[in-house]
C-alpha cells in the first residue's frame, strides 16, 4: 500500500512539473572582459563558519576581508556567533558592507524547536518546531507563523535560511530528526503543505530558502553529524514526494543534500558514497527524475560522515563533481580561518588537470550567480541598457519552461544541521 501511494504521489509531482515554471540554469556565456578567475568562481562556491560575534575581532575581520577579496560567497551563522541583538546586527552589516563584487549569502539555520540560532540569546522568543506547527496550526495560520519569523531574519539582516525541513517523519526514534520534532509530518503531502508555507512566508520578505535533506533523512538510525547514515533498508519512496511536488510548485530556490546513502538507487556506488558525493543521486535523481535546475547545496563538509572517509582536499573535489554548486564548511571541526585559502587551493589545483571538473565549477558559478541576481542584487527597470551578462544570467533563472513527464539529547552547535 505504501508503494502505491507512493507512486500516486510522485505520478501527481511529476504532473505538476510537466505544467510548472522550472528555473534554469544559465547557459550564456560571459565576454572575455567578464569572465571570473577560476580562484573567483570557486570562491562563490564557498559559505564558511567563523567564531567570534563583533564586528571588531580578528576571525570577523578576516571573513570580512574574504568576502571583499571573492575567496567566500557567504557565511554560515551560528548560535555563538550572535550574541545580543545589536552586536549580531553589527556583524552581519559589516559582512554585508564588505564591498563584495556579488553580495554575500547570510546563512543560518532557523528552523524552530531544536535548531533555532535565534531566540533568547537576541532578545527573540522560542519558535515550535516543525512537528507542533504542523499540529496546532493550519496551513494559512502557518504561512503568518513564518512570516513573523522571516520578517525577523530580514531586521537582522539574513538572506538565507537553510529550512524547510521537508523529510518524512517515518522513523519517531530518529536521532537527528524525529527525535527533535523537526519533520512536519509522517504524510508526505501535509510535509509538502507545510513545507510551501515556509518557503512563501520567507519569500514575501526576499529571504531565500533550502529543501532539506534530500533525498529524505526522516527513517534514518543514527546521525550524519558523527558517521555515515545509510538509510537502503528503512527509506520508502513516498520520502522523495514532498521535493518532487515543491520543485514542480516552482518553490525550490535551493536544495541540501544529505550525507545519506541509498544503495537502491546508488548502484555500482560504494557503500561511503553519501548522496552529497553521488553523481547518480544529484544529476540522475534531483536534476534529472525531479528536474531540478537551481542551487544544490552540500550540508556540512565537516561531518563525520564526509571526514571518516575522505580527505578534506577530496571530499570537496568530489562534492563538485558530483553535481553541488554551494559546500558548507562550517569551520565547528577545522577552526581555521584560512580554510576557504586551503579550499580554493585544493580544488583549484585539481580543476587545472581536470578540463571537467573546471567545466562543473563554470557552471556551478553561475547558478549561484543567477540566485544571487534573482534576490539580492538589484534588477534593471524596463528600458535600461542592455543587461550585463550576469543579469542576462539572471533573466534565464527566471524564465519559465515546460519539462515532458518522465524527464527527468543535548544538540551540538553544528553546522548545517
Amino acid at each position: 500500500m505504501l508503494k502505491l501511494k507512493a507512486a500516486a504521489y510522485l505520478a501527481i509531482a511529476c504532473l505538476l512539473l510537466a505544467l510548472s515554471p522550472q528555473p534554469v540554469a544559465a547557459q550564456t556565456a560571459p565576454t572575455d572582459a567578464d569572465t571570473p578567475s577560476l580562484e573567483e568562481m570557486i570562491g562563490q562556491l564557498l559559505i564558511v563558519g567563523f567564531y567570534g560575534s563583533r564586528p571588531g575581532e580578528r576571525w570577523p575581520s578576516t571573513v570580512r576581508s574574504q568576502l571583499a577579496n571573492g575567496q567566500i560567497g557567504g557565511v554560515i551563522f551560528l548560535k555563538y556567533n550572535l550574541k545580543g541583538a545589536a552586536g549580531s546586527k553589527a556583524l552581519i552589516k559589516s559582512f554585508r558592507d564588505s564591498g563584495a563584487k556579488y553580495p554575500p549569502l547570510i546563512t543560518v539555520d532557523q528552523e524552530g524547536g531544536a535548531v533555532q540560532r535565534l531566540a533568547g540569546n537576541v532578545g527573540l522568543p522560542r519558535l515550535m518546531s516543525e512537528r507542533r506547527v504542523a499540529s496546532k496550526l493550519s496551513p494559512e495560520q502557518a504561512l503568518d507563523y513564518y512570516r513573523a519569523m522571516a520578517r525577523s531574519l530580514k531586521e537582522f539582516g539574513f538572506n538565507v535560511n537553510l529550512g524547510p525541513v521537508v523529510d518524512v517523519n517515518t522513523n519517531p526514534s530518529n536521532p537527528i530528526i524525529g527525535r527533535h520534532g523537526r519533520a512536519f509530518s509522517a504524510d508526505p503531502e501535509t510535509v509538502a503543505t507545510y513545507g510551501a508555507a515556509f518557503i512563501r512566508a520567507h519569500r514575501e520578505e526576499g529571504i531565500i530558502t533550502s529543501l532539506k535533506h534530500f533525498p529524505g533523512h526522516g527513517s534514518g538510525r543514527t546521525d550524519s553529524h558523527h558517521n555515515m547514515v545509510d538509510i537502503s533498508r528503512s527509506w520508502q519512496e513516498l520520502e522523495l514526494m514532498p521535493f518532487a511536488r515543491l520543485i514542480a510548485e516552482g518553490l525550490a530556490d535551493t536544495v541540501m543534500v544529505g550525507h545519506l546513502y541509498l544503495a537502491g538507487l546508488q548502484a555500482g556506488e560504494a557503500p561511503n558514497t553519501p548522496a552529497t558525493l553521488s553523481p547518480k543521486m544529484l544529476k540522475d535523481v534531483l536534476r534529472g527524475r525531479l528536474g531540478f535546475n537551481g542551487v544544490i547545496i552540500s550540508d556540512d563538509m565537516e561531518m563525520g560522515a564526509i571526514r571518516r572517509y575522505n580527505s578534506f582536499e577530496d571530499g570537496l573535489v568530489r562534492a563538485l563533481k558530483a553535481g553541488n554548486d554551494i559546500l558548507i564548511l562550517s569551520n565547528t571541526h577545522w577552526k581555521k580561518p584560512d580554510l576557504p585559502v586551503r579550499a580554493i587551493a585544493s580544488i583549484k589545483q585539481a580543476a587545472e588537470q581536470d578540463p571537467e571538473l573546471r567545466a562543473r565549477i563554470a557552471d556551478a558559478f553561475q547558478r549561484v550567480i543567477a540566485l544571487k541576481q534573482r534576490y539580492l542584487m538589484p534588477q534593471p527597470k524596463p528600458g535600461a541598457a542592455q543587461a550585463a551578462p550576469s543579469e542576462s544570467i539572471a533573466a534565464e533563472t527566471a524564465r519559465p519552461r515546460r519539462k515532458t513527464p518522465g524527464s527527468g539529547p543535548g544538540r551540538p552547535n553544528l553546522g548545517s544541521y
